[in-house]
């Protein structure tokens, strides 16, 4: 007989749980299923239900049980490191989420890492199951993207001037989604993006409904083109009773030039090229063949054409050369032949002491030998507005380790960690590009074996961030089951962590 208890449960006091001898479908077999309330500890009892304890009876026993999994909250989009911890968990384990595998892409000693697989926004079980048919059960274990009391702000889009219909807003809209605590962003959350009658496209999506997922900062944003001449009702979401909206005014012109991402920030010193495109409307529609005259109207900067021409759609496009760039620069799109009506771009500069780094996606994935590292996606924002900084440095140092098990409690003593080896390290600069984005790829020769790759980078004088990035070994004979598990990259989401918090994640 099994019996289950608390651990501070009396001496004769029923069990939580218990199971009557031979109850198993397997010969000589006693199975025990049992439903742990609550967190905490529990000791297991097994009994001779004879009660006289020859010395020639053996027992044999198992259990099969997941105890936790980490982190607990994920992204919509499959890609989460899930590490599950418990009793009797092996390469051999079978995981599931809302009843899609989650893939086991290392074993450990005292745990098993997950690939988690895509679910829709809500909270899920993890089921486990053992090559012998034991299961294991943890109950709302994870909470995938945004779920109930989560918040959803507007951080821009609410302030835009009236805009030619077919033409870009100034102002993009862009949203963060937070936990209920109003400070924790939400990362890997979908919000959908709607407008009333329609009236709206979504530059992002192209359409006029669109659906985004939230950045590890908990942001979403998306250009507005509105369609028809009114004021439209724009709306973002994370569920019906979480949304916000703001409006956009738009009107049609017998002419009109609209800008294209009107306004563009760069960093201090920076050199490059910017794209300026405008569209040519009448009335609400594009004007093809029309000749566009640009021009700089304050600062340095060169175009590498004055003129352009409207394609089908009504754009016209050139480029704006920068160098070493210490003043704003301002410019102009004029419609031809009358130089009227204009629309105006502007470059702003951004000193080096205001540049900040944000995480975006990829910076602390977890893959197993038989799989490859994707990239790591960083932004280099203005630190004031966040609004994304073009041309700004980035300085990253990363370094290769052996990777080494963590060690196992043994008692209540901890033994010591091995000292770190190094294998290989490397100090780059890179340049961020549009929408301040910049692109790691990370690598380690394959003849390493598994890996820790910390990486610190930063941007100008600002703080570091600083990431790690592991490859553990893959389980034996392990096969991809799919095109997506060979090339990898497993998102773990921090949704408490600061904006750009520097921070040290430990090896685990």
């Amino acid at each position: 007989m099994i019996g289950l208890w608390d651990a501070a449960a009396a001496l004769g006091s029923p069990p939580l749980a218990s199971a009557f001898y031979f109850n198993s479908a397997e010969a000589g077999t006693t199975l025990l299923n049992a439903l742990l309330p609550a967190a905490g500890n529990f000791k297991l009892g097994i009994a001779d239900f004879r009660g006289d304890g020859r010395p020639d009876f053996r027992y044999r026993a198992r259990v099969f049980y997941g105890d936790s999994v980490a982190p607990q909250r994920v992204s919509v989009q499959s890609g989460a490191a899930l590490t599950g911890r418990g009793i009797g968990l092996d390469a051999s384990t079978t995981a599931k989420i809302n009843g899609k595998t989650a893939t086991v892409i290392a074993a450990l000693a005292d745990r098993i890492v997950l690939a988690a697989p895509s679910v829709p926004d809500g909270t899920y079980n993890l089921d486990l199951k053992a090559a012998d048919g034991a299961t294991s059960s943890m109950v709302n274990a994870l909470t995938y993207g945004a779920t109930t009391g989560d918040q959803i702000a507007l951080l821009q889009g609410g302030a835009n001037p009236a805009t030619p219909a077919g033409g870009e807003a100034p102002n993009p809209i862009r949203v963060r989604v937070l936990q209920a605590d109003g400070i924790a962003p939400v990362p890997g959350a979908k919000v959908s993006f709607s407008s009333s009658s329609g009236g709206v496209v979504f530059s992002r999506c192209g359409s006029s409904s669109c659906s985004l997922i939230t950045d590890e900062q908990g942001e979403a944003s998306s250009s507005m083109m509105p369609m028809a001449a009114g004021t439209f009702t724009v709306t973002a979401a994370i569920s019906a009773s979480a949304s916000v909206s703001t409006s956009v005014t738009a009107t049609s012109p017998i002419l009109a030039i609209s800008a294209i991402s009107q306004s563009m920030w760069v960093a201090q010193g920076g050199s490059g090229s910017l794209p300026l495109t405008a569209r040519v409307l009448a009335n609400g529609q594009p004007v093809a063949n029309r000749s566009v005259r640009y021009s700089v109207t304050q600062g340095t900067a060169s175009l590498s054409s004055a003129t352009g021409v409207t394609d089908a759609q009504g754009y016209a496009t050139t480029s704006l050369t920068v160098s070493s760039l210490a003043a704003g620069v301002n410019a102009s799109a004029c419609v031809m032949p009358n130089a009227s009506p204009c629309s105006n771009f502007y470059i702003y500069v951004v000193p080096a002491s205001a540049l900040r780094l944000q995480y975006l996606a990829g910076d602390q994935q977890t893959i197993n030998t038989a799989q490859n590292f994707s990239p790591v996606r960083l932004r280099v924002v203005e630190s004031a507005s966040l609004v994304a900084v073009q041309m700004a440095p980035v300085t990253v140092l990363s370094a290769v380790f052996r990777w080494q098990a963590p060690p196992v409690v043994n008692g209540l003593n901890l033994p010591p960690p091995p000292p770190p080896v190094v294998l290989g390290s490397t100090l780059a600069t890179v340049y961020s590009g549009s929408e301040g984005m910049v692109t790691l790829t990370p690598s380690a020769a394959a003849s390493f074996g598994a890996v820790v790759v910390k990486v610190i980078a930063w941007a100008g004088t600002g703080l570091p961030l600083q990431f790690e990035l592991q490859r553990l070994w893959a389980p034996a004979g392990w096969v991809a089951t799919s095109t997506a598990d060979r090339s990898f990259a497993t998102y773990p989401l921090r949704p408490s962590r600061l904006t750009f918090s520097p921070r040290y994640l430990p090896t685990d």
